[in-house]
């Protein structure tokens, strides 16, 4: 099962454990189009979350003073909530054309600051969504439930949007495939990584109420380290600097796995699995997806040395990147299952 099919499913068990206080909030017209999106294959989506608003899940307070906002946000917010393969990234290419404008729309009316270019507007009112929802990251579960699923839309739609400017900026087409080669490959490694992160935040956090706030946050931590990867490509791509490191990837890749391994012998208990099926297979479904981290991990590294070929760059220039980013997830996974 996929992630965003769990995390709906949570939302939907704690909705109907938690009465949110709806003091004098005004009700919200859902914004034009939510319901018939082009761009999305009916059969690749589940109807009934467009029977579900942001504002819905989000604090009466945020909704009475920044309601326009949260109806652009919600945007962002449902590209996140579509179940899609992880490897159709012709569907976040047509969000991002269609949601983009939306965004520029809100930006220049309620904005008044002038030489701003069209990326910059976006960037900032993505930030600005950011912002707003940030006091929901933490108080109540329900609060840290609704305002992280925000925090991971926006850093997914980050994801898509700079994948989207690195096609645009890309001078020929033998980049632009290899681009889209690597996010395709990536995307791959990225669900399952997410999935694996996700479990062992809920086994660790077992039968907590923040369990479900803590895969969340987890899988954020996945997309927004890939954020500062796209960035480091973009530098290495299109900025021309030279980023070199003295480890050796090979090492590093097997130092990434190993380090898979810690966080799940930490998080196993006895008792649990005497006392409580679910956490068995929970367990199991996460101990098995290292075998398709390490498949999907292989296939995206074969891509992103194509990507560096077509760039005509070394071998070595182009590694420091992708080290960086499997040290920094080697680092992340034993942190999960550390803090408390």
């Amino acid at each position: 099962m996929r992630l965003y099919t769990i995390l709906a499913i949570a939302l939907v068990v704690l909705s109907s454990c938690n009465s949110k206080p709806t003091g004098n909030v005004k009700t919200q017209e859902p914004v034009d189009s939510l319901v018939n999106i082009e761009s999305v294959d009916s059969n690749e989506v589940h109807n009934e979350y467009f029977n579900d608003t942001l504002a819905n899940w989000t604090d009466s307070e945020i909704v009475n003073n920044h309601h326009e906002l949260v109806d652009v946000a919600q945007y962002v917010w449902l590209m996140n909530r579509h179940d899609t393969v992880p490897q159709n990234i012709d569907f976040l290419l047509k969000e991002v054309e269609r949601i983009n404008p939306k965004l520029v729309a809100y930006y220049d009316k309620h904005h008044k600051a002038r030489g701003l270019n069209e990326e910059q507007k976006i960037d900032s009112v993505l930030n600005e969504i950011e912002n707003v929802y940030e006091p929901m990251t933490s108080g109540s579960t329900w609060s840290i439930i609704g305002g992280q699923s925000v925090y991971l839309a926006l850093d997914s739609y980050r994801e898509a949007l700079l994948f989207s400017r690195m096609l645009q900026k890309a001078q020929n087409e033998k980049l632009r495939a290899a681009l889209r080669e690597e996010m395709l490959k990536w995307r791959a490694f990225e669900h399952n990584l997410s999935l694996y992160f996700s479990g062992v935040a809920r086994l660790y956090y077992w039968g907590g109420s923040i369990s479900t706030p803590a895969s969340l946050m987890a899988h954020q931590g996945v997309i927004s380290s890939r954020i500062e990867d796209q960035k480091n490509l973009w530098a290495i791509l299109f900025d021309k600097k030279v980023l070199k490191s003295g480890v050796n990837l090979s090492q590093t890749e097997s130092n990434f796995m190993q380090s898979l391994k810690q966080p799940l012998d930490r998080v196993y208990s006895d008792d649990l699995s005497k006392d409580f099926e679910d956490y068995v297979e929970e367990y199991k479904g996460t101990q098995k997806l290292q075998s398709d981290i390490k498949n999907t991990l292989n296939q995206w590294l074969k891509a992103r040395e194509s990507l560096g070929l077509a760039a005509n760059l070394q071998k070595n220039e182009f590694q420091w990147a992708t080290e960086a980013l499997l040290t920094k997830y080697s680092k992340d996974v034993i942190t999960i299952a550390t803090n408390p």
